[in-house]
């Protein structure tokens, strides 16, 4: 299921830029979150992120391992409560993570949420732009097809 959902959405969609080039090359790892608590998250995403490489994909020799990691986190019970749940995802992902930018300087990594639910976001409207940032860390606009 989270092949598939990667195949099509995540990378078929464009949704993340750095997920095409590493699912090319056999570098996506998929790994299930046994935490609960986002706390747990936070440690579980922290020790994933450790275990990158660190630079930028195109530098990256393709021998080291994963270069992308899909942490799934099934039993953070606050986030699967529909759009309500949804909303408790975004504002961790805000809050904890920075939108993403939390490890960017420590790590070297950045962090894009996924979530089930996106499709009610209603924050994103069909032909929006918005600014992106490309694996090469410059930002770049785009906008929104769906």
């Amino acid at each position: 299921v989270v092949s598939r959902w990667i195949d099509e959405l995540v990378v078929g969609q464009g949704f993340c830029p750095w997920a095409a080039p590493a699912k090319s090359a056999g570098h996506i790892r998929v790994v299930s979150s046994e935490a609960a608590t986002e706390d747990g998250v936070i440690t579980d995403l922290l020790a994933e992120a450790r275990e990158l490489p660190r630079g930028n994909l195109p530098e990256h020799d393709g021998t080291t391992g994963p270069t992308t990691v899909v942490l799934v986190c099934p039993k953070v019970r606050s986030w699967q409560a529909g759009w309500r749940g949804f909303q408790n995802f975004a504002r961790f992902f805000e809050l904890r993570l920075q939108g993403g930018q939390a490890w960017v300087q420590s790590e070297g990594v950045r962090v894009v949420s996924f979530h089930p639910d996106y499709t009610r976001c209603t924050i994103l409207k069909p032909n929006q732009a918005i600014e992106v940032v490309l694996p090469d860390g410059q930002p770049t606009r785009a906008r929104v097809l769906r």
